[in-house]
C-alpha cells in the first residue's frame, strides 16, 4: 500500500518515518507547501510537488 502524509512539519514527519517502518507500507509520499518541510521529510518518502499529485498515487492519506 502507498501512503501519504500532507503537511511534514514536525508531527508530520513522525508520522512519515513511522508509515515507512510499517510493513505493508510500500511507498511513503509526502506534500508540503513549504518546500524546506517536505525537503526534511526526503530522508523517509517521495516529494509531491503538489496534494493532488500525491493523490493521484495513494491508497491512504494523514493530514
Amino acid at each position: 500500500m502507498d501512503v501519504g502524509v500532507i503537511g511534514v512539519g514536525a508531527m508530520g514527519r513522525n508520522h512519515v518515518r513511522v508509515y515507512s517502518e510499517l510493513k505493508g507500507v510500500d511507498t511513503v509520499y509526502v506534500y508540503d507547501p513549504i518546500p524546506e518541510n517536505a525537503a526534511r521529510a526526503s530522508e523517509f518518502a517521495s516529494i509531491c510537488g503538489s496534494a493532488e499529485e500525491m493523490l493521484e498515487k495513494v491508497e491512504a492519506v494523514s493530514i
